[in-house]
């Protein structure tokens, strides 16, 4: 497999992250659903708490497709036993 700067970039990323989680450290993956907070990263990086980007928040009863979403994120949250952090108040789903 050829190493793009992309995949060298997460490569280093997840080596600093190990580093911080071998001492007792958790940390937290930001807007995901959006931008480089892809499913592969998501498993990559394996963050103990995620927190949801604000479009997966603002709307949510209204918009049955993004109800959908929110949901299905909240759902891949809990099978691997991560938090889900609400943007705008930072605290974790229950």
């Amino acid at each position: 497999m050829v190493q793009t700067e992309e995949t060298e970039d997460l490569s280093h990323l997840k080596r600093i992250l190990n580093f911080y989680k071998s001492k007792g450290f958790q940390y937290a993956l930001d807007n995901v659903g959006e931008g480089f907070s892809t499913a592969e990263v998501l498993t990559e990086l394996e963050p103990h708490y995620k927190k949801l980007d604000r479009t997966y928040v603002l709307g949510v009863a209204e918009e049955d497709e993004l109800k959908q979403r929110t949901a299905e994120l909240l759902l891949e949250a809990a099978g691997c036993r991560r938090h889900l952090l609400e943007p705008s108040r930072k605290t974790a789903f229950p």
